[in-house]
């Protein structure tokens, strides 16, 4: 029984380097969705990467520790590799990773084929893209609600920044502005954020009461 649990117990520990650095790599991206059969692929792939760089370091660790019974006489061998192995690396790499692609995929066009190979892609919708840039730099955005008429305007005007947040295919693209603004019209339906509001306080918008987002630059009472 105990041998049984020992072997899940290793093959867990073996394969999960790829899966975090997979994750990682994906973490808040907007490009099209893998498959888990693809996700699977490429964790497996990064696994056998971790493993070939640092098989000295296993080989030298088993010849060490030997059977599980002296487990307990080499822990601290054991939990280096633990957290160099199938922890640190794993996380600085797949950090080191996702920024690479979305550094790449913020460029205009498809990404290169290196990028490519490492799982970059295209945004899944223009809303998607848009937001690879919104949250980089940030972005004043005026959003237009549903029914909204000169007459009786329904005009949420704010600044996205790094405390905003937008919802992502396939999830409804929902927003939520950090600090909200003054929004004017005049009668050509031109618009502008006129003020920005204090106290600051943030706005939520469910994706079914958004007709319309403009992106704008500030007004002079803005900046």
């Amino acid at each position: 029984m105990l041998s049984t649990a020992v072997s899940i117990l290793a093959a867990i520990a073996l394969l999960m380097p790829g899966f975090i650095i997979a994750e990682l790599s994906v973490a808040r991206s907007a490009r099209s969705s893998r498959s888990d059969l693809e996700l699977a692929l490429r964790a497996l792939a990064y696994t056998l990467i971790i493993h070939l760089a640092f098989g000295f370091w296993t080989v030298h660790l088993v010849k060490t520790v030997g059977s599980p019974e002296h487990w307990t006489d080499h822990l601290a061998a054991i939990s280096a590799y633990l957290g160099v192995v199938l922890l640190g690396v794993p996380i600085v790499l797949g950090a080191a990773l996702n920024r690479y692609l979305a550094h790449v995929e913020k460029k205009d066009g498809p990404p290169n084929l290196f990028a490519a190979g490492l799982g970059g892609g295209e945004a899944r919708d223009a809303f998607d893209y848009a937001y690879q840039r919104w949250r980089v730099d940030g972005v004043y955005v005026i959003v237009e609600l549903v029914d909204h008429v000169p007459e009786q305007p329904r005009l949420v005007g704010g600044v996205f920044g790094r405390r905003s947040a937008v919802g992502q295919t396939p999830s409804p693209h929902d927003i939520y502005l950090e600090a909200l603004c003054l929004v004017e019209e005049d009668s050509d339906g031109v618009r502008w954020l006129a003020q920005r509001l204090e106290p600051e306080r943030g706005v939520y918008i469910p994706a079914h009461q958004i007709a319309r987002v403009d992106l704008v630059p500030a007004g002079p009472a803005i900046v």
